[in-house]
C-alpha cells in the first residue's frame, strides 16, 4: 500500500537538495563527514524513505518521524535566515547564499515541502504513531545550532577553498 503524502514528504526532501547542490550550496554533515559522506547519507535517507512509503508494511514510525521532520525542517530556515512578510505570506529574502533571483523557487519548494509533511502527518501517518511526528519535529529544532554552525563554515568553505558545491557561498 502506497502512501502518497510520505512519497511527496521524501520527494519534497530530495527535490530540496537537489535543487540546493544544483545551485551550489552544501549538505548538513558536510564539515563532519566531508562532501561525498554527506551527499551519501543524504541519498541513502532519501531513498529509504521513498522505499519506505511504498512498502505494503512500511517501518511507520520511521515514516512518521520523516513526516516531522518534513514539516520543522522548512520552518527552521526561518529561524536562520531573513524573512520578510509578502501579500500575507513569510518568505525568507536570503538562504544559504543563494541569489536573489532564486528565492521565489526556492520559498515555494520550502512550503511545499512542509506542505507535504503536513499531509503525510495527517493523511498517510496512523494516530497512534502520531507522537513520532512530534520526535521528529523536535529532532529538527534539536539541531538547529549544528545547521547554524553548518551555515558559518559553507561561507568559510567558500573563502578558504573554492569549490562547485559552494560556489553560492563565494560571492566576493
Amino acid at each position: 500500500m502506497t502512501r502518497p503524502g510520505h512519497l511527496l514528504a521524501g520527494s519534497m526532501t530530495t527535490a530540496h537538495q537537489v535543487l540546493e547542490l544544483a545551485l551550489g550550496t552544501g549538505i548538513i554533515g558536510q564539515a563532519q563527514s566531508g562532501f561525498a559522506g554527506a551527499l551519501a547519507a543524504s541519498s541513502a535517507m532519501d531513498v529509504g524513505w521513498l522505499y519506505a512509503a511504498t512498502r505494503e508494511k512500511p517501518p511507520e514510525r520511521l515514516l512518521a518521524f520523516g513526516a516531522g521532520v518534513a514539516i520543522m525542517t522548512p520552518l527552521l530556515h526561518f529561524t536562520l535566515f531573513p524573512w520578510q512578510v509578502r501579500k500575507a505570506v513569510p518568505v525568507l529574502t536570503e538562504a544559504e547564499g543563494l541569489p536573489a533571483s532564486i528565492m521565489p523557487l526556492y520559498n515555494a519548494v520550502l512550503y511545499a515541502w512542509a506542505g507535504a509533511g503536513v499531509l503525510a502527518a495527517v493523511r498517510d501517518t496512523p494516530r497512534r504513531h502520531t507522537p513520532f511526528v512530534l520526535a521528529g519535529i523536535l529532532a529538527v529544532i534539536a539541531i538547529r545550532p549544528t545547521a547554524k554552525e553548518h551555515f558559518a563554515w559553507m561561507e568559510r568553505e567558500a573563502v578558504q577553498n573554492p569549490r562547485w558545491w559552494n560556489r553560492s557561498w563565494n560571492r566576493s
